[in-house]
């Protein structure tokens, strides 16, 4: 089977007591999304659950989209151990569809045409 590109986003979860309702940004280029909730104790219900959740853009090569999954799962316990507390790991995988790739490298060698003809003008003669 040929293999396609896929992106996918990464996700886990963990409880922090720490965590105050802020999103930051890794430098691994992961997006972490910290809530505080708080339910009404006469309900029954949470009292107080403070969480984090860690999102992370990931692209992969598969033969299908099962695979791609299974690929990113893989990557995202290892992004996320269980050991620092991450639970919940999910991945959600998209098809790049081949027109995008071929356009895309249509860009990346304008944009490699365009960086040698720059590094042409600042030779010596």
């Amino acid at each position: 089977m040929k293999q396609q590109l896929y992106l996918v986003a990464l996700a886990a979860m963990k409880f922090d007591p720490e965590s105050e309702g802020q999103v930051t940004r890794a430098s691994d280029g992961s997006a972490s999304i910290a809530s505080k909730t708080e339910v009404d104790p006469h309900r029954g219900s949470i009292v107080n659950l403070q969480s984090e959740i860690r999102l992370l853009p990931y692209a992969t090569f598969a033969t299908s989209l099962e695979d791609a999954r299974q690929i990113a799962l893989e990557r995202a316990r290892e992004f996320f151990t269980e050991a620092d507390g991450w639970v919940g790991h999910t991945a959600n995988p998209m098809q790049v569809p081949p027109e995008m790739i071929a356009q895309a490298a249509r860009a990346a060698s304008e944009d490699d045409v365009e960086d040698s003809a720059d590094e042409d003008a600042d030779l010596p003669m």
